[in-house]
């Protein structure tokens, strides 16, 4: 701030370009309360010139939500709200995801409805992280109706909108939403790709579901340009492979294992540490031992 002092008594205004620029600096390195000050200071200039704009304390509310910071991020945007710095789709995106981590559905759709007030035309950006806010609080139901009122406001629901929502019934063990959300994907022409993929063999896995989970993992191997991305569900499904030794289907974990380096993807240490934990578990100390052995 000392150097701003001396610029601006030096030169009479520090250019809006150069604010910005240490903004996004400050952003980078997670300095939340010089970039609350510098924005403080530039409104109490209160010069045309140098004026703060949505981006700038757009970037500054993200900082601060990123880092838990909620507290930050609320007075600068009750500040932008005080100094009446434009609060369009941009603003709304980041509220959205930073209720969203706070676990504030009420004030997730309170800032709908005000956008909505002020006749702010919301983009896909603004209603995905809409949904996923409503996502992170668990109400599911709510982030699905948003697909409609998308719709209504004529934006179309992308594999982003679906792909947070099938990610959000695996992680609340609906399995049978998931797969609906699936369906209803398909159905706005919206085509899955591996993220949708990796989010169903996640949810396959919570509720036990081990069969249907290697299926979908098989079909991404069978299509040589999501090999690579097949590894992220591989671990997913390494990770519940406890349940499958468990019961006594040790030799699946080993053969998808065997499968996975046949096709050209590598298993990774969390995978291999996974099955090697899982017998140990249940007292295979031979074949952890072999698993562990063929690391070297």
């Amino acid at each position: 701030m000392e150097v701003f002092a001396l610029m601006e008594n030096n030169l009479g205004f520090v250019r809006k370009s150069t604010y910005a620029v240490v903004a996004s600096r400050l952003a980078n390195f997670k300095q939340v309360d010089l970039l609350e000050a510098m924005l403080t200071r530039m409104w109490r200039r209160n010069e045309e010139r140098s004026m703060p704009d949505e981006r700038m304390c757009a970037l500054a509310v993200n900082a601060a939500f990123s880092i838990r910071r909620s507290n930050v991020a609320l007075r600068i945007h009750e500040g932008m709200r005080a100094e009446g710095v434009e609060m369009g789709p941009l603003t709304v995106s980041v509220m959205a995801k930073g209720y969203g981590r706070m676990k504030q559905p009420s004030a997730v759709t309170e800032l709908l409805n005000s956008a909505q007030q002020r006749n702010v035309d919301l983009d896909i950006v603004a209603w995905n992280s809409a949904v996923d806010a409503y996502t992170r609080c668990g109400q599911l139901d709510k982030a699905h109706e948003l697909i409609e009122k998308m719709k209504a406001q004529k934006v179309h629901p992308n594999e982003t909108t679906f792909n947070t929502l099938i990610k959000g019934a695996g992680r609340a063990g609906r399995i049978d939403t998931a797969f609906d959300f699936l369906t209803e994907m398909r159905r706005n022409a919206c085509r899955p790709n591996h993220f949708t993929k990796n989010s169903l063999i996640d949810a396959c896995m919570r509720v036990g579901l081990w069969d249907r989970a290697i299926e979908i993992l098989d079909q991404m191997l069978e299509e040589k340009s999501e090999r690579k991305h097949a590894l992220i569900g591989y671990t997913s499904v390494c990770a519940g492979m406890l349940g499958l030794v468990k019961c006594g289907r040790e030799t699946d974990a080993l053969g998808l294992m065997s499968e996975m380096e046949s096709r050209g993807v590598d298993p990774d240490p969390v995978a291999f540490s996974s099955v090697i934990n899982s017998l140990l578990v249940v007292g295979n100390i031979d074949i952890a031992w072999n698993l562990l052995r063929s690391l070297r």
